[in-house]
């Protein structure tokens, strides 16, 4: 129970910090881009790649084109082409195989490896390349035919029948998933904020503890009385040898005497009544 209590004392003191907030959304969204911003980087490419062609089975060379980022450049031999690269250059070399439909290339490169975008946009080109001369050499199909029937697709909207509009599930649920998970994060956030003050108060109220029980038993002289739980102390038990004794044994004093009681003994109630003490104290 008592847990529970500092675990809800906890969340209403944190969820009124403005760095609770701030915290909250910020750190997923750092975490986003920490994981975005390295596959941003790789698939931008600071100047256009010249590649090299070896293309040993006649399938590809001719076919390949150049874009912003690429320029390709026939060449009949590997090793020519290593004699003509560049520090910079790749070399993309297709060997011949035994059966019609080659498997296998590879972009050789020297120090830096080529980014992400010059990868893809070299093997979205083979591919191209590969499957158009399938279509044709083996199915005798016209491949702009077939891309144009490929490319062709029935889109399902789903729409509310008493108002017309769209309900655009799929964009909620992209969105629903993105905010459950920075949600999860923040609760993961939270929650060990929240364990971490509450294993702090666990420790700080154990040390609260361990001094109030010295602190009682240097004042007082019987001990065992401390054990009976009884709600009176007698003056004479109080240990003056000590100085927090003899505040304890003048305090005593003062309340009995601001009371107008005359006995050799204070309850915990006496005590506890401020009013009236304060009421019977003289101000100068």
């Amino acid at each position: 129970m008592k847990t529970l209590l500092i675990i809800a004392r906890e969340c209403r003191l944190r969820l009124r910090r403005p760095s609770f907030w701030v915290l909250t959304l910020l750190v997923p969204a750092v975490v986003a881009a920490l994981y975005a911003l390295p596959v941003v980087a790789a698939r931008q490419a600071d100047e256009a790649a010249t590649v090299l062609v070896v293309d040993q089975t006649g399938l590809f060379a001719d076919g390949l084109r150049p874009t912003e980022s690429l320029c390709f450049k026939p060449m009949p031999t590997l090793d020519y082409a290593w004699q003509q690269a560049s520090a910079h250059d790749l070399v993309l070399m297709i060997p011949r195989r035994e059966t019609t439909i080659p498997h296998d290339a590879y972009l050789y490169y020297r120090g830096t490896p080529p980014t992400v975008a010059v990868q893809s946009a070299v093997d979205a080109q083979l591919q191209t390349l590969l499957r158009n001369a399938i279509l044709q050499d083996v199915y005798d199909l016209d491949p702009a035919v077939y891309h144009s029937v490929e490319s062709t697709h029935l889109r399902l909207r789903t729409h509310d029948a008493a108002t017309g509009h769209e309900s655009h599930l799929q964009v909620k649920t992209v969105v629903a998933v993105a905010l459950a998970v920075l949600m999860a994060l923040a609760l993961l956030l939270f929650g060990a904020q929240v364990a971490r003050a509450v294993q702090e108060e666990r420790h700080n109220r154990v040390a609260e503890i361990v001094a109030a029980a010295q602190w009682l038993t240097s004042v007082v002289r019987d001990r065992d009385a401390i054990l009976k739980g009884e709600s009176e102390l007698k003056l004479d038990g109080i240990n003056t040898d000590c100085e927090a004794g003899r505040k304890l044994y003048d305090s005593a004093k003062q309340i009995l005497a601001n009371l107008g009681l005359e006995k050799d003994s204070v309850t915990a109630d006496e005590a506890a009544d401020s009013v009236a003490i304060f009421a019977g104290t003289q101000f100068n």
